[in-house]
């Protein structure tokens, strides 16, 4: 009887270390989507084709580039061209620094190693979620989209792209922005969908 005492013990005490984790990361939290704009946004970007589990060597790669560019800052966002039922092997992911906030040397740099695009200004849906380490990269996406997905429903509103902001690869990251446009040409998009 010792030991199955223990073990319940054992399992309450991972059920409440789970549990508070969750809500450290802010999984217990409501998500706010407001209607609101993004853009225009004017960045330097690469291009990454695959899972969404390659994205952080694709990011190590992009930032090795821009360094080797003479950067040194990437006010960073992605772009995210398909839907989430795409093939993993055919997700098509665009990521980027921003130009038009950047430091006249940086965005120098970045010009002139990268493609650019400029994110056109249109109507969005916006929400956040606070960054507290890898994990959010993770949590946010699957607390925020439903939620998104929610609105979309309810306007029978079917998306063109998705955008998550970063923040400067310099500062303190404190939350991932999330914007989806709402009434955004999709042929604006379509430079990105050629880079491919």
């Amino acid at each position: 009887m010792a030991f199955l005492k223990w073990i319940g013990v054992a399992a309450a005490l991972i059920v409440a270390a789970g549990a508070g984790f969750w809500a450290y990361m802010g999984g217990f939290a409501s998500v706010a989507v407001a209607r609101d704009s993004v853009g225009p946004v004017t960045v330097a970007y690469t291009t990454y084709r695959g899972p969404y589990q390659g994205l952080s060597d694709a990011w190590t790669r992009f930032q090795s580039e821009w360094e080797a560019a003479g950067a040194g800052d990437c006010d960073s966002l992605a772009i995210y061209l398909d839907p989430p039922d795409t093939p993993p092997e055919a997700l098509r992911s665009v990521l980027a620094c921003r130009t038009d906030t950047a430091s006249a040397n940086d965005a120098a740099a970045l010009q002139a190693a990268f493609a650019s695009f400029t994110i056109p200004q249109s109507n969005a849906l916006r929400a956040e979620f606070p960054f507290k380490n890898f994990f959010s990269y993770m949590i946010g996406p699957m607390k925020v989209y439903p939620a998104m997905q929610d609105e979309m429903d309810s306007d029978d509103f079917e998306p063109t792209v998705a955008i998550e902001f970063y923040g400067s690869t310099s500062a303190h990251m404190d939350k991932i922005r999330f914007a989806i446009p709402t009434n955004a040409d999709a042929d604006a998009y379509q430079p990105l969908r050629d880079a491919f």
